[in-house]
């Protein structure tokens, strides 16, 4: 549930009672929220507005501009003093603005409706829009001026259709068609027709005194339930109602209008179903007339790719042929080249053979003459054993000789000594030398 938190008019009433910047502030008087955050949350209250207020205005003093500005924007399709409402806006450069912010009284979430309005030619231009205030938009915050003179209507209008589109949280609705505008603040949870008992009831004020005249009882009784009841839901029932006592009416008529409806189905049934034939064989002579042009086509294409592939072939054969031809007669002179070569390769292996022959014969000779060599070897080193004991031998030989040379000496020096004096005859008995 809604409750009324505050009210924003500007620029909106007749010259004489204008409200050019006026706030109704109901907030923060009434009990705690229940739901409310300990945490302060943009968009929310802590507190519930007012439950009642009192506003005390002179004569003339713009009670019916105030109750006007509400009603107008709450039941806008219902408040049909578009006259009275034309003269309380002033132009397209400078347009009117009715903002009324509510507070959900169980989580203090704040809901802001507002409408937008301006003369045009004989009747009146207006928008309606609706948002929840965050941190990005309040009701404060709407862009009525920029640099100090008012937003034209179409640049508001473009405001809001860009935070529309910008900013998601707000919720942002805008809205031209009245009746969607009711319906729509009653998917909000708001209750426009309220307003409408609340206006019939001050129907000396804001030019409605004709408004709340009922004659009787029992008219009073059927406005309170029309009131109270959705009118779209029962004039849906009413009209189901009417049309089946008309139809009621018109039963035998209806009886015969059926058969000849039944019999039409039946013959409709047939024609259809031949129909349904005719559309299938169509549909299939199609299928086959396009698979047999497909079908052709393909063979055409691969007929052709055929006898290309033929003309290819025959030119990679006649060009094998002459190549093979080709390669036959090269074949014939390396042929006739390798046997001249296999012929000098024989002779000059025959060379080869020959000197490798004297080679191996000097090599036998060499071979015999060394083994006969080594055969002598055991003469040769006796014989030079033989010579080396001869040389020793003269060597030891001449060495005696050498050694015994004085004793030789002395011998023969001894000898003749020995003969001189055998040859002298001495009586003298002289001593021998030893030798």
């Amino acid at each position: 549930m809604y409750e009324l938190n505050r009210i924003l008019l500007r620029n909106f009433g007749p010259r004489d009672a204008r409200y050019e910047n006026v706030d109704l502030d109901f907030s923060a008087v009434g009990a705690p929220v229940q739901a409310a955050s300990l945490v302060p949350v943009a968009g929310h209250v802590t507190q519930r507005p007012s439950p009642a207020s009192l506003v005390m205005l002179q004569n003339g003093g713009g009670k019916g501009v105030l109750l006007t500005g509400i009603t107008c924007t709450t039941i806008p399709r219902r408040h049909q003093d578009l006259e009275v409402l034309r003269n309380f806006v002033v132009s397209l450069a400078q347009p009117s603005h009715i903002v009324l912010e509510w507070a959900d009284a169980r989580t203090g979430r704040l809901l802001v409706t507002a409408q937008v309005l301006a003369p045009e030619g004989d009747g009146i231009k207006r928008r309606f829009y609706s948002f929840h205030p965050s941190a990005a938009l309040s009701a404060d915050a709407l862009p009525f001026h920029r640099d100090g003179h008012w937003l034209p209507f179409d640049h508001y209008c473009t405001e809001l259709r860009e935070l529309q589109s910008t900013v998601e949280a707000l919720e942002l609705q805008i809205l031209e068609v009245q009746e969607k505008w009711e319906k729509h603040q009653d998917g909000l949870g708001l209750e426009p027709g309220l307003f409408d008992v609340q206006r019939k009831m001050n129907a000396t004020e804001s030019g409605a005194a004709e408004a709340f005249t009922t004659s009787s009882a029992g008219a009073f009784v059927q406005w309170l339930l029309e009131k109270a009841n959705d009118d779209d839901t029962y004039a849906k029932l009413g009209d189901a109602f009417a049309t089946y006592a008309s139809a009621h009416d018109q039963r035998e008529k209806l009886g015969k209008e059926r058969q000849f409806a039944l019999a039409m189905e039946q013959i409709c049934s047939q024609v259809a179903d031949r129909h349904q034939e005719h559309t299938d064989q169509q549909r299939e002579t199609a299928q086959a007339k396009s698979g047999l042009v497909t079908l052709a086509s393909g063979l055409m294409r691969r007929h052709q790719i055929l006898i290309a592939a033929a003309q290819t072939t025959t030119g990679t054969v006649n060009t094998a042929y002459r190549d093979h031809e080709a390669a036959k007669q090269d074949l014939d002179v390396a042929n006739v080249r390798v046997a001249h070569v296999r012929l000098a390769s024989c002779g000059i292996e025959l060379r080869e053979a020959a000197a490798e022959q004297k080679r191996v014969a000097g090599e036998s000779q060499e071979v015999q003459d060394s083994l006969a060599g080594w055969r002598s070897v055991p003469v040769a080193l006796r014989h030079a054993a033989a010579q080396d004991h001869h040389s020793r031998m003269q060597q030891a030989l001449s060495q005696a000789e050498q050694a015994a040379a004085p004793y030789v000496q002395a011998r023969d020096t001894a000898a003749a000594a020995c003969g001189r004096a055998t040859r002298q005859p001495s009586r003298r008995h002289a001593p021998r030398p030893t030798i």
